[in-house]
């Protein structure tokens, strides 16, 4: 087809011919970077997140561990919590996507009702 008999016409071809016109197909034009700089916390997006049932008393367990959402006027009972547990130790938690409030209750509180 090209007159190709040899390795020395297979690299000329190869040069001359057929990368210069695959590098035009193919290339697109010299960027100095591809950098694109973040916009926003990066800490805010990046996250482990878990989620639990509530329960009717409004109490979730988490790694033998028995929370009990702060009394308000939202009723809970049934919804799932979202544990978000971030890369410099903070763990917030949340319903529906608002940050709840919450405390740690004691193992025999937990048991006795």
């Amino acid at each position: 087809m090209n007159n190709i008999n040899n390795i020395e016409d297979a690299n000329k071809y190869l040069r001359e011919v057929y990368l210069p016109a695959h590098n035009r197909k193919f290339s697109i034009p010299d960027v100095s970077s591809s950098y694109v700089p973040v916009i926003g916390d990066l800490d805010k997006e990046f996250y482990m997140s878990i989620k639990r049932v509530i329960k009717n008393d409004h109490t979730f367990r988490n790694e033998n561990v028995v929370y009990d959402i702060l009394r308000n006027k939202k009723n809970y009972a049934g919804k799932e919590v979202e544990i978000r547990s971030y890369p410099d130790g903070k763990v917030l938690y949340f319903v529906d996507d608002i940050e709840i409030s919450l405390k740690e209750v004691e193992e025999k509180q937990a048991n006795a009702g």
